[in-house]
Parts: structure tokens; sequence; C-alpha cells
């Protein structure tokens, strides 16, 4: 086995021990209110320790699947792979993903915490991770300039959502860049580059035909002012005047079928 797949089992024991150092913390709360640590507060309580970044982003797409792990009386397996694909997608390390599952761990009912604190729930999360890696390696590979990458990856979105009865349209956001008409308008390269080291890992960045350039991101977090950071920071490389870019949040096609005219539209 090689590859990220290999690296991941071979650092399953990663993932063991972050869940046995919280594995104490869980035993003394046992005999503490059942009240859940609901995701806001695991937000918080992540923040506390990471501090804040990129990965807020990242943490609000987390959110509703743990809500749904409380909710639901089901397998936790599901769950656990798509939190660890997301993170892998996202561009988080594997030590950071289990750190994240652990926080949540220890002030969980009962039921979930058992779960979550037995040796498959850590080949379920690395797993996940590893296919979510695998997706943002092969993502780095595609032309970036391609706008069928973005319809891709949106199609791909589409699939995964749905698979977890979850609306897309609430999940997940395209940041539209598009230089103001001028003489000499911001070039849409100077603009993907300036997203591309913004949005850095697990965004698909595709520049558009039209000179627009689109950015495919998970919803909530701070992603408005990410946006306008972007249009201030193309402008500024240039030399132009502040504005030279506009930025705007465009919100998804609830039908799936009408994608490609949403595209066309879009980026044509």
């Amino acid at each position: 086995m090689g590859g990220a797949a290999g690296r991941a089992v071979a650092r399953l024991h990663t993932v063991d021990v972050a869940f046995s150092v919280i594995e104490p913390v869980c035993k003394r709360r046992s005999t503490m209110s059942r009240t859940h640590l609901d995701p806001p507060r695991w937000r918080d309580a992540v923040r506390e320790q990471f501090g804040v970044g990129q990965h807020e982003t990242t943490l609000d797409s987390l959110a509703p699947l743990l809500d749904m792990m409380q909710t639901e009386q089901a397998d936790l397996g599901p769950y656990l792979k798509e939190f660890g694909r997301r993170c892998g997608a996202a561009g988080h390390s594997l030590d950071n993903t289990a750190a994240w599952i652990s926080i949540f761990a220890a002030t969980a009912e009962r039921r979930i915490r058992i779960g979550l604190l037995a040796r498959h729930a850590a080949i379920q999360l690395a797993g996940g991770w590893t296919v979510g890696h695998d997706q943002l390696v092969a993502a780095t590979t595609v032309d970036p300039f391609d706008v069928s990458a973005l319809k891709l990856r949106l199609i791909q979105e589409y699939d995964r959502h749905d698979a977890f009865g979850l609306d897309v349209t609430r999940q997940i956001s395209l940041v539209v860049l598009e230089p103001v008409f001028s003489e000499e308008p911001v070039p849409s390269a100077v603009i993907a580059a300036a997203a591309r080291q913004t949005f850095r890992f697990g965004h698909t960045v595709a520049e558009c035909p039209n000179g627009r350039v689109v950015v495919l991101t998970a919803h909530g977090g701070d992603v408005a002012n990410m946006a306008r950071n972007v249009a201030a920071k193309a402008a500024r490389s240039v030399g132009s005047r502040p504005g030279a870019v506009r930025a705007w949040i465009e919100t998804l096609a609830s039908d799936r079928s009408s994608i490609d005219a949403f595209l066309g539209e879009l980026t044509g």
C-alpha cells in the first residue's frame, strides 16, 4: 500500500494517541452533566486550542456532521468518514483531524463517546482523511484555469450532500471576483493568483473565459471578508484603484440539473 493511503495507515497510531489522550478526560466527565457540546461551543473550544485562521471555514462545514451524530441513532462510521474527508480535502493534517474529534468526544453523550473512542472509529476517520487528501492532490494536478474542473467539483459536492441529506446551497458557496470595466482592467490571472494565496487548501479556483475568477469554498466563516481581501490585494498588486475588482457570493442553484446553465451564465 502506497501513497496517501499508506501514510494514513502508517499514522493510525497518531489517531489512537489522540483518542487515548482524551479518554481520561471523558472518564472524569462521566459524573458530570450529560449536556453535549453543541457545534457552536465545539467551534469555540477548537478555536481556544488552535487559534483563528482558515481552519474556521472547515469547522463551519463540519459542525452539521457533529449535530447529526448526536441526533440520529445510526452508525457513526459514515459521519466519521465524511468528517475525515472534509479535513483532508481542506489540507488539514490527520493529527488535527483527530484532535478536533477528540475535543468533541470529551463532552459527548456516553453512546457517542464510546463510539468515538473505539479503534474502528480511528480507522474510519483516517480512511475518510485519506480520500480527502487524495482529492486535494488530484485537484492540484488539474489545470486550475479549466472551468470543467469547477463543474466536476460542483457535481461531486451535490452527490456528497445528497448522500447525507444536506442542502448543498447552505453548505457550499461560490465566490465570484470580477475586474471592473476600464481601459486597463485588472488581469484575471492576477485575480486568480491572489485568490489562490487566500483560498489555499481544499478550494477550487477557476479562471473563466469572461475574465471572472470563481472559487468553490465552504459556506460560512469569514468567506465574505476573504473575498473582499482578495479583490483589494489583486487591485493593489497592479497599482489599480480600490474597487477595481468586484467580489460577491453567488448562491448555488438548488436543482442540480441546472448546473450547466448556471455555470454557463456565470463563467461564459
